[in-house]
C-alpha cells in the first residue's frame, strides 16, 4: 500500500518532466502488483509483472537522474537484471537448489535500488 500511496506526491518531489513521472507511476504500479500478490499469492503471472515494474521504475531512474547518481542507478539496473536472470536461469540449471538464494538476493537488491531512491529524495529536496 506504501508504494502504491506513494507514487502521486513522488511527483511533487521530482523534476518536472516525462521521465520523473515515469519513476512515480512505476512506484504506485510496483505496488498496485505487490497489492496483487498478497491477494493472489499463488499466481505465476505476478512475479514477473513484479519483477517489470521494478526493472521499469530502476530504468527509469538512469533517464533522468545526474550522472554521479546516474552511475549509481545503472548499477541498481544491473543488480536487478542479473537477480531477475538468476530467479529464471539457476532453477533450470539446478532444480530447488537455488531458489531461496535468488529470492533473497532480488529482495536485497530491491532494497538497494529504494533506499538510493530515497537517498536521492532526500539530498535533492535539500537544494
Amino acid at each position: 500500500m506504501a508504494f502504491l500511496l506513494a507514487g502521486p506526491p513522488h511527483v511533487r518531489l521530482a523534476p518536472v518532466h516525462w521521465t520523473a513521472g515515469l519513476t512515480s507511476a512505476a512506484v504506485s504500479l510496483f505496488g498496485l502488483v505487490l497489492l496483487v500478490d498478497a491477494v493472489h499469492p499463488m499466481d505465476a503471472a505476478i512475479e514477473p509483472l513484479t519483477n517489470l515494474t521494478f526493472v521499469l521504475g530502476t530504468g527509469s531512474l538512469v533517464l533522468w537522474w545526474p550522472p554521479g547518481w546516474r552511475s549509481m542507478a545503472i548499477a541498481g539496473l544491473v543488480l536487478a537484471l542479473l537477480t531477475w536472470l538468476g530467479m529464471l536461469v539457476l532453477p533450470l540449471l539446478a532444480p530447488g537448489q537455488f531458489a531461496g538464494l535468488c529470492s533473497r538476493a532480488q529482495v536485497v537488491a530491491r532494497a538497494l535500488v529504494l533506499v538510493l531512491g530515497g537517498a536521492y529524495l532526500l539530498r535533492d529536496g535539500q537544494h
